[in-house]
């Protein structure tokens, strides 16, 4: 396909984060040439960086600016992609073309294996379900459902790699990172990703995560089973000796 021919797709490009070590910052580079390269679109990309010590800071000034564009253009689709994931341009495009298989999708996620309190050795999965008991407590959903080959609803999601509609601001409301305070969390308040994505549902917004995307996870400690620890990520100038560890997390 010629230049002239590739589809104009307006992308926003979310990255909040402190520290990229080298193999994330590797990845990154060869994703940015090959969505240069990519003979399907010709991206007009918005750019929105930011980090502070509180998540929902984090996520809520860098959602105010998506929502009010750049050069009075607001980016047709949202990719928020963590300093602590790694996604390929062919991931990338799976969620892509998720979208444009279901007009009805407003948000598409991959997935990894999280610990929840940091500690426990039980590794669960980035998505999952409102509790049926209350509505308001987050279940994780189990590994066996996430074998096929299709995206499979759900009713909250983390943000590992995450692809929007910006229709989707519509549906959020008005500060959607804001924690959800509710004595029935086992903190008393739900994380920002999954407020957000309550508040999508209520507002009638179409959730999936895509079984096929299971992205590495970058931590100092095994996160997903079978995965070797990292170590040690090194600093910017050090040489990235845990690169081929990191991405080729199962043996």
């Amino acid at each position: 396909m010629s230049e002239n021919e590739r589809k104009p797709l307006n992308l926003a490009i979310c990255i909040p984060g402190e520290q990229f070590p080298n193999v994330w910052v590797s990845n990154w580079t060869t994703f940015l040439a090959q969505l240069i390269m990519d003979p399907d679109y010709a991206y007009n990309v918005q750019f929105y960086l930011g980090y502070s010590s509180n998540v929902y800071a984090t996520r809520s000034t860098i959602w105010n600016g998506v929502m009010k564009g750049q050069g009075g253009v607001v980016a047709d689709y949202i990719l928020w992609m963590d300093d602590d994931n790694l996604l390929t341009f062919d991931q990338f495009k799976i969620l892509l073309n998720d979208m444009f298989d279901d007009p009805m999708l407003d948000m598409v996620s991959a997935w990894c294996y999280c610990q929840p309190d940091g500690y426990d050795i039980h590794a669960v999965p980035s998505c999952g379900y409102r509790s049926s008991e209350d509505g308001i407590r987050c279940k994780p959903i189990r590994v066996t459902a996430l074998l096929g080959q299709i995206p499979i609803s759900v009713d909250w999601t983390g943000f590992p790699a995450v692809l929007m509609r910006s229709r989707i601001g519509r549906m959020a409301g008005d500060r959607p990172f804001r924690p959800i305070v509710d004595g029935r969390t086992e903190m008393g308040f739900l994380g920002e990703d999954i407020s957000f994505c309550y508040r999508a549902k209520d507002g009638g917004a179409v959730i999936k995560v895509d079984p096929r995307l299971e992205i590495v996870h970058l931590k100092v400690r095994a996160v997903a089973p079978g995965m070797r620890s990292v170590a040690h990520l090194p600093c910017k100038g050090e040489e990235d000796q845990n690169a081929t560890d990191v991405v080729e997390a199962r043996q």
